[in-house]
This record gives structure tokens, C-alpha cells and sequence, in this order.
């Protein structure tokens, strides 16, 4: 599905997209469509969920599941060091 929309743009931006459209030969509004799903991918690619590696002991999930309560931090052989 197409939305239709309507936007200001500086007038040398889109003279540069009427010539380049023109050299092409397809109409602006191609060009435009272009350029927003060029953008639309990089926004997408910058913006995906990132998942890291996580480094600690091997029982970290075990005591968090034992003792709901507690912060797993405190049972971290590290929480003496980073207080």
C-alpha cells in the first residue's frame, strides 16, 4: 500500500532530483521513492536489536531462579569489587 504525502524541499535539492529524474527517465516521485526506501533500510539496519555476549559466572541463572528476590549482582563474585 502507497501513502500519499506532500513535503518542501529547497529548490537547487530538487532541481538536482528533476535533472537526475529526467536523465533517467522516470518521474521525481520515483526518485523520491528511491531515496526514502534507501533511507528507510539504513534507519532499519542502525536501529535492529543488537544481542551481546555476556561474561560471568556459569551459575548466575540458577541463583536467580533460586532466590527471586535477591539481585543476581549480589551473588556476582564481582560486587565486592565494583561497589
Amino acid at each position: 500500500m502507497s501513502k500519499r504525502t506532500t513535503f518542501t524541499t529547497e529548490d537547487d535539492d530538487y532541481l538536482t532530483l528533476e535533472r537526475e529524474a529526467e536523465r533517467r527517465g522516470v518521474p521525481v516521485a520515483h526518485m523520491i521513492r528511491e531515496a526514502v526506501a534507501e533511507y528507510v533500510v539504513r534507519v532499519r539496519a542502525e536501529n535492529r536489536p543488537r544481542f551481546g555476549v555476556a561474561h560471568g559466572p556459569g551459575n548466575l541463572s540458577q541463583l536467580s531462579v533460586d532466590d527471586e528476590d535477591a539481585p543476581a549482582r549480589e551473588h556476582s563474585p564481582w560486587s565486592e569489587r565494583d561497589a
